[in-house]
C-alpha cells in the first residue's frame, strides 16, 4: 500500500499549514485582507515507494473581505449655509469619506 506525504513549499510566515497525512490545508494565523488579498501554496505530496516520487499543485487562496473597518470621514463635522424657501433636491453639502 502505497502512503503520501504532504507538505508546504511556503507557509507565508507561517499562515498556512497542511496535515502531512492527509493533505488537509489549514490557517495558522488570522489573514487580513487590507494586508494581502491573495496566497498562492504550492504542496508537495510525496509517496512511500522504494524510489520516492513526487509531486506537486498550485492552491490559490482568496482572502474575501469583511467589514471590519468603520467608516472615516475627513472632518469630525461639516456646517451648511443654505437660503430659506429653496426647492426639494437643493445641493447641501458633500462629505467626503476616507476609507
Amino acid at each position: 500500500m502505497c502512503v503520501f506525504r504532504y507538505s508546504l513549499e511556503d507557509s507565508y510566515d507561517e499562515k498556512f499549514a497542511v496535515d502531512r497525512y492527509t493533505g488537509v490545508i489549514t490557517t495558522s494565523a488570522s489573514l487580513d485582507r487590507e494586508l494581502r488579498s491573495k496566497y498562492l501554496l504550492v504542496v508537495m505530496a510525496t509517496d512511500s515507494g522504494l524510489l520516492p516520487k513526487s509531486g506537486t499543485a498550485r492552491v490559490v487562496v482568496r482572502v474575501e473581505d469583511v467589514n471590519d473597518n468603520t467608516p472615516q470621514f475627513q472632518r469630525r463635522s461639516y456646517v451648511a449655509q443654505i437660503r430659506d424657501g429653496v426647492p426639494p433636491g437643493h445641493y447641501v453639502c458633500l462629505s467626503t469619506q476616507l476609507h
